[in-house]
């Protein structure tokens, strides 16, 4: 079996966890800089998050790049900039390039944490992905998270065409097979037993794979222990939970802070320290809601490792049917042909099966998240139509009536420290402030009865997502 391996009792995890680690670190600096260079290549250019976008979580920095360049020589620095200059990137090719190299570096890692099950068990091996998660999740760009179902979103939440839906597939699939060929590289050392069992268990299905003879290919345990259907409705049920709980943490986490709605998707995850939901809000409505980036980085953190937590409950009771892949890029490399399952069952299971997760997670965002995301600011958002109203009834008053407001607010401005918006109606932050004291002179029925249109009020309220962007991508 593929990610079998009994536990070897007696044996010291201090070699096992150095050689893995050391492997880790080869494999993300590879990686980094491979993104470094990538980003070099596409202009230099940061593209600005939207509310559905999962690049408003992870933005990328050219600061390791640009520092790493300054280590080499004038000549060599000068060719490699003119060569960036020449050579531009376009978006979607950008996010293609940048999606196989997170396949090659999830698959590689994902790969090297096999050791720990026979050193250490289940719990182990447990204990590994999870750390393998985390770091993978600190040097994730954009959203090119390594899998396939990540390009798909794209396409369902209208961001791409299926044209590079399928090119992205394509480079991701080059680069799982690059990351098993470096990751068999690693083996072929047998640095412990442990990765001298990695490395006859590797050598035995390379060997039998792709044989003609049935009985060859059967030598090899199967991932796959249960019927197509229900393998199906496994992995299918592990993306929709990683993709879904993504969503749904988003939108608590937006109820929580009593925000305006911001357009909560599986893309916009909270997968990254760098305070990116922190995005869409300025600086005055975060002090008004005392949201600090320290702040927002513990909730995004805690939410991370929460759903984490759930995520790899699920694959420690899936990883005896299905072996839990979730990803149809590291599934193909490993499980493809392996114990005798049939080309059509391996894509039904591990390609049409995650994606279909991908799909419902998408639909349930539409419908389940969208209405809370209605519901959720309804308070704050009849709070902004009354103030707006209330700015308008102003310009109605009769000129001595309106004088002494607008007479009042500008002293009252005179003595606040912040800075307020400008427009052209009347400044209302003081009129805000003391209607939460129940000072303001106007009712919300007296509003209603001034038959007012509040095309200001339009933008702050809540939409779902598909209102949003067009659905055409998880």
């Amino acid at each position: 079996m593929l990610w079998g391996g009994e536990f070897i009792p007696g044996e010291s995890l201090t070699t096992t966890v150095g050689i893995v680690v050391c492997f880790w670190t080869i494999v993300t600096t590879l990686s980094l800089f491979s993104r470094m260079f990538l980003l070099s290549l596409s202009g230099n250019k940061k593209s600005q998050p939207t509310g559905s976008d999962r690049s408003s979580s992870t933005p990328c920095s050219l600061s390791v790049f640009d520092s790493s360049l300054r280590l080499w020589s004038p000549n060599l620095n000068f060719e490699i900039r003119g060569l960036c200059e020449h050579i531009q990137l376009s978006e979607p090719l950008l996010l293609a390039l940048l999606d196989t190299v997170a396949t090659f570096e999830v698959c590689a890692c994902g790969m090297e944490c096999w050791v720990f099950r026979p050193a250490g068990g289940l719990f182990a091996y447990m204990i590994a992905l999870a750390l393998n998660a985390v770091r993978g999740c600190l040097f994730t760009c954009f959203d090119a998270y390594g899998s396939p179902c990540n390009p798909w979103y794209r396409f369902l939440a209208g961001k791409t065409e299926f044209i590079w839906v399928g090119i992205t597939w394509a480079l991701q699939m080059i680069g799982a097979a690059a990351a098993l060929q470096f990751a068999q590289f690693w083996w072929s050392f047998r640095w412990t037993k442990f990765h001298a069992l990695r490395d006859d268990l590797a050598k035995s299905v390379s060997a039998t794979r792709f044989s003609p003879d049935p009985e060859v290919r059967r030598k090899v345990p199967p991932d796959l222990n249960v019927s197509p259907a229900v393998g199906f409705f496994v992995e299918a049920a592990g993306a929709l939970t990683e993709y879904f709980l993504v969503s749904l943490s988003t939108c608590a986490l937006q109820i929580w802070n009593g925000r305006d709605c911001y357009p909560s998707s599986a893309t916009a995850c909270a997968d990254s320290a760098t305070g990116g939901a922190l995005i869409g809000y300025d600086n005055d409505e975060r002090n008004t809601l005392n949201l600090s980036p320290t702040k927002m980085r513990i909730q995004l953190w805690v939410s991370y490792l929460i759903r984490l937590l759930l995520t790899l409950t699920l694959t420690s009771q899936c990883l005896a049917l299905t072996g839990a892949y979730i990803n149809p890029a590291n599934a193909s490399v490993q499980a493809w042909g392996v114990g005798g399952v049939p080309p059509l069952t391996h894509l039904l299971v591990y390609w049409i099966g995650p994606l279909f997760g991908v799909w419902v997670s998408f639909s349930l965002e539409r419908l389940f998240v969208g209405s809370l995301q209605r519901r959720a600011p309804m308070r704050r958002r009849s709070f902004a139509v009354q103030t707006q109203a209330i700015g308008e009834a102003v310009e109605l008053l009769p000129s001595p009536a309106r004088s002494q407001m607008l007479r009042h607010k500008s002293s009252s401005v005179a003595r606040s420290s912040k800075r307020t918006h400008s427009s052209s109606s009347p400044n209302l932050s003081d009129c805000t402030k003391s209607s939460r004291r129940g000072q303001c002179a106007f009712s919300m029925d007296d509003l209603n009865r001034s038959h007012f249109t509040h095309e200001s009020t339009r933008k702050n309220s809540c939409h779902s997502p598909t209102r949003e962007q067009s659905p055409s991508r998880l």
